[in-house]
């Protein structure tokens, strides 16, 4: 089970989740490949850090990436265990990804994100924010194909 402090209003919160039943092959792994398509139906694999928050797996991006442009265009994508690289350790599942835009869902991602990556993504963050690229990040919350937003 992985626990995740997630933010809501300045309260925190512990939320024990184990929710990965929809993406079980990624139950404990440290790199995600997320694969969007192009509109010409190319796979573009993007190896990415993600948590588990509910009955979805959330990602974070720069706003720009094309990435967010395609999957912009259609929902359609694809996950795999893999390694920092991209290397895949495991099979594609398909899945919906979908851009959140409400800024509390946003916090409880990097939130969520925050739980499972300590230091690193506090460092990241410090560097993003001296750049001034902090704001211009967008983040996607992946389910099962049918499921929707959790």
């Amino acid at each position: 089970m992985e626990l995740n402090v997630l933010s809501l209003g300045g309260d925190q919160i512990l939320n024990a989740i184990d929710h990965a039943d929809d993406f079980p092959s990624l139950r404990g792994a440290r790199y995600l490949s997320l694969k969007t398509f192009r509109k010409s139906g190319v796979g573009v694999p993007t190896p990415v850090w993600f948590a588990h928050q509910g009955d979805a797996l959330v990602v974070y991006s720069k706003a720009n990436a094309g990435k967010i442009k395609r999957l912009r265009m259609s929902e359609s994508c694809e996950v795999a265990v893999c390694d920092v690289r991209g290397r895949l350790a495991g099979e594609w599942l398909a899945a919906e990804g979908v851009i959140v835009t409400n800024d509390a869902e946003r916090r409880e991602i990097m939130s969520a994100l925050a739980a499972k990556y300590g230091w690193q993504l506090r460092l990241l963050n410090f560097f993003a924010w001296l750049a001034g690229r902090i704001k211009q990040r967008a983040v996607i919350r992946i389910t099962a194909p049918g499921v929707g937003p959790g």
